[in-house]
């Protein structure tokens, strides 16, 4: 099956392998070239807009998902993890939201083959990642054209170096729980508050329904590798296996992934060919996140399962044993990605580069879920499947000159690129729904980029890139340009400073394209974001002091947003089409600094901060139709609910001109009146049924990561903390759970006794909480044994992952989705991993919920063999 699936891209992986060039000096590539091809791009290895992160800069412990490895550790990209939930994708984001309804993930490039999203790259087994590269600036992610929009992060495994074969094997095993609970009543203190009608509701129990669901998850991770080689050849081959339990019962990811690559240097080094393959297979255990409210809503008075050991059963209005539904439920999906590389680069003549690149990234999802038939709620059991398969095939030819003239070095780069990908989904229920979706698009593109430095002094880099597709209506164009220039102080004015070591300006401007909305649909028309940055590298007190600053300017255009249009002529009432504008602006600082340098103890200290302002600019545009141009405008358009009995019928969240994305609109809270009644300006409902709202901004002020790291002898420890500050988060399960008018029929916090409120929940600025946190992400200390007989390395740690957090937020955790999710599932359109969450929303009502947060503590090796 696996080579039938290569058809489209056989012959070219083929080539790719075969392609040798018979003409040419025999002279090796000069020492020192500036460049290095990884993709279809250049990275530059003195790069004007790009930051790496390799080895003991990643985050610590338990580290399951591979974009926790870089949380809080770079300025500029915030990665939320919300809830424990080992199925759960992390949003991402790189300098803010550039867009509204479009794609907001960057591109993930792993070895070279550009994944279809950020789902699939959070598959990949953390321990094989080498290095990331972050490509944050439009003037690096230009040349990726109209992927380009939300940033790019490189990604490189590991691979074999030259020596005799080493066996390396890394693994720990660790136990996870849940870090915080909700204060409700108990089976006592519920039985005083609803008084009389406790001989109805008393079924003779005292359950903690959130601990009921919950468990200590035992999980482990391991990951095997052999490499070597010699001059020429160079090989690593790996397996990677870990076992997830969640905290929640029936819950959890199991995954295996294989991986091999390799490297051929040939004929006096002038030929270069790298090739790679990488399998990761991955079983989840789904829960539906609507089971949740059970939790909060059931009366602790009722038992989880009957004398007999049968699981009690009991329905209302959602009420229902959330143990025996989380137990006897079956969802899950298995997962199969195959990410596939080859490149061949020769040089001509010791100027002269040419190479092929050819990659293919497949991803094969199958879904299967049962619900039985509960009873005393309907009796009727439901089943079904689905299937998603992704496809990409991607190929490029690229030449690169390489000229040094006296002081001058140019760089000079040209590439074509093509791209296939193709989409398949379907699903069948046996209640007899089922249909499919299938969708193709292909884009090729032409490169230009040329490099210039002189006498390492000054830099400037300009880039082009056209890209051209076809998705099922005319072709599209677009032109991406970029410029960035660089100028050293310290190899000019600055050189007799010596407590200077370097010291580096930089600017640099670019446009970029986003082709996609959230789903993965192409657009009517690209999204495009002009970006500009200027920033400062540098390093003093020979090296005890480093750090950059940067300051950047972005503005998408042509955003892609529902407007209401007439029907007819429209099919629909709502139009998607590209019009408004929206901008980011940001500082951001990063520091690094040797606090202590001996001869036993080193104390380094990493931290970075952000301020980012988005606004969405105008939603005015036009639309041409039949012949005829509509005017299209709105103010602004609804993209959040407050959830619960009587709440969802009008929204609360809002796009609005002048404000950032999400911004909330809420009447104010002024407490309650001598019944209990609350006021909104002074005022009841029933003086004033609809007062008036006010825009309340929810987005932090500013956030911050700080990385501790001390060596002494042979022990390490490092610990990282990561903070939001400024942040609201509105407590839509507060306002459901501490509401007192839920009593008899459901549970309650024990606030919900004092605060006074007497009449129906109403959403308003009192449920509006700072959220701002301070979150140890991890920390981790180890010892290192030396002078082992049979081991190059060992290594032995102890760590924990989210090990406290201070906030002032009532919720479980002030860590949840603050853009729209991705990675849905298409069963029964539930929600199983959190990604229909709204943003800036906490809530536990129907479907939508959070899942809880987890301690985890572990104890691991690491060991590299002679």
């Amino acid at each position: 099956m696996l080579f039938r699936s290569l058809s489209k891209a056989s012959y070219i992986i083929v080539l790719c392998f075969f392609f040798l060039p018979v003409f040419g000096q025999n002279i090796k590539p000069k020492a020192g070239d500036t460049t290095d091809i990884t993709d279809s791009t250049v990275v530059h290895r003195d790069p004007i807009m790009v930051k790496s992160y390799t080895g003991r800069q990643f985050n610590q412990g338990a580290i399951f998902n591979p974009v926790d490895k870089l949380s809080g550790k770079m300025p500029g990209l915030t990665i939320t993890h919300p809830g424990g939930d080992p199925n759960q994708v992390a949003s991402i984001s790189i300098r803010g939201q550039a867009s509204l309804f479009g794609n907001t993930s960057p591109l993930f490039v792993v070895d070279g083959v550009m994944l279809d999203n950020c789902a699939q790259f959070q598959n990949i087994p953390p321990d094989e990642i080498a290095s990331c590269t972050i490509l944050k600036d439009a003037s690096a992610t230009a040349i990726y054209g109209m992927r380009g929009a939300n940033g790019v992060i490189i990604v490189t495994t590991k691979k074999g170096k030259k020596g005799q074969p080493v066996v390396s094997y890394d693994g720990l095993v660790a136990a996870a729980s849940q870090s915080k609970y909700y204060d409700l009543l108990n089976a006592s203190e519920y039985r005083t508050a609803i008084g009389g009608n406790a001989s109805f509701y008393d079924k003779g129990a005292n359950t903690n329904w959130q601990k009921a669901i919950a468990r200590t998850a035992i999980q482990q991770q391991n990951s095997l590798s052999v490499s070597g080689g010699s001059n020429t050849i160079t090989y690593l081959g790996g397996v990677d296996y870990q076992d997830q339990q969640g905290i929640i019962q029936n819950n959890g990811k199991k995954q295996l992934g294989l991986r091999f690559s390799g490297e051929l240097k040939a004929l006096a080094d002038k030929l270069d060919v790298k090739a790679g393959i990488q399998y990761v297979n991955t079983k989840r255990e789904l829960t539906d996140y609507a089971n949740f409210s059970y939790v909060f809503n059931d009366p602790p008075t009722y038992p989880v399962k009957n004398p007999d050991g049968s699981y009690y059963a009991f329905s209302d209005f959602d009420l229902a044993n959330p143990v025996e539904h989380i137990n006897q439920e079956a969802l899950g999906d298995k997962e199969h990605l195959t990410l596939i590389n080859g490149s061949v680069d020769y040089s001509i003549i010791r100027d002269l580069k040419i190479g092929l690149l050819a990659s293919v990234d497949m991803n094969k999802m199958h879904s299967s879920g049962y619900i039985p038939a509960f009873p005393v709620e309907g009796d009727v059991s439901l089943s079904g499947t689905a299937n998603e398969n992704t496809h990409l095939y991607n190929a490029n030819i690229h030449i690169n000159y390489d000229k040094t003239l006296g002081k001058s070095t140019l760089n000079l780069l040209a590439a074509f690129e093509y791209g296939d990908h193709s989409y398949y989904s379907d699903y069948a229920f046996s209640s007899g729904s089922k249909g499919f979706y299938n969708q193709e698009y292909k884009l090729t593109s032409f490169i230009a980029q040329a490099a210039y430095n002189y006498n390492d002094l000054f830099f400037a880099t300009v880039t082009l890139r056209e890209d051209q597709s076809a998705v099922f209506r005319p072709d599209q164009h677009g032109y991406f340009p970029s410029l960035s220039l660089a100028y050293k102080f310290k190899n000019d004015i600055l050189a007799n400073a010596d407590w200077i070591n370097d010291m580096k300006l930089r600017a640099g401007y670019g446009l970029t394209g986003n082709s996609t909305d959230q789903l993965g649909n192409p657009m009517p028309r690209w999204e495009e974001m002009h970006g500009a940055n200027i920033g400062l590298d540098f390093s003093l007190f020979n090296g005890t002091l480093s750090g950059d600053i940067n300051y950047f300017n972005n503005q998408t255009k042509d955003l892609l947003i529902p407007y209401p249009v007439p029907s007819p002529p429209f099919v629909n009432s709502t139009l998607l089409a590209n019009a408004g504008s929206l901008t980011n602006k940001g500082l951001e600082v990063y520091l690094s600094g040797q606090i202590i340098s001996g001869k036993k103890l080193n104390w380094t200290v990493d931290g970075q901060i952000t301020f980012i302002t988005t606004n969405v600019g105008d939603l005015f545009g036009q639309h041409a139709f039949n012949g005829q141009t509509y005017n299209l405008s709105t103010t602004q358009v609804p993209v959040g609910y407050a959830e619960g009995r009587g709440l969802s019928s009008g929204p609360i969240e809002f796009f609005k001109t002048g404000y950032s994305p999400y911004v909330f609109y809420l009447p104010h809270y002024t407490g309650v009146d001598a019944e209990g009644n609350q006021t909104f300006d002074g005022k009841t409902i029933q003086q004033n049924a609809n007062p008036q709202g006010h825009y309340i901004d929810p987005a932090p002020k500013f956030n911050y990561g700080v990385t501790n790291s001390f060596d002494y002898g042979n022990w390490n420890l490092s610990f990282a903390l990561r903070g939001v500050y400024g942040q609201k988060i509105f407590n839509n399960t507060l306002l459901n759970i501490e509401t007192i008018t839920r009593l008899p029929g459901n549970n309650v916090t024990k606030e919900a006794l004092t605060n006074g409120i007497k009449d129906a929940p109403v959403a308003s600025d009192l449920w509006l909480e700072g959220a701002s946190f301070l979150r140890m992400d991890n920390i981790a200390l180890g010892y290192s044994f030396r002078n082992v007989s049979f081991a190059n390395s060992l290594r032995v740690f102890i760590a924990a992952n989210n090990l406290f957090v201070i906030t002032g937020y009532r919720g479980l955790d002030p860590e949840i989705q603050t853009i729209r999710g991705t990675g849905g599932n298409l069963l029964f359109n539930g929600n199983l991993n959190g990604s229909t969450n709204q943003p800036y929303i906490d809530t536990n009502y129907s479907g939508q919920a959070y899942y809880p947060v987890a301690r985890t503590f572990s104890l691991g090796v690491n060991i590299s063999l002679k």
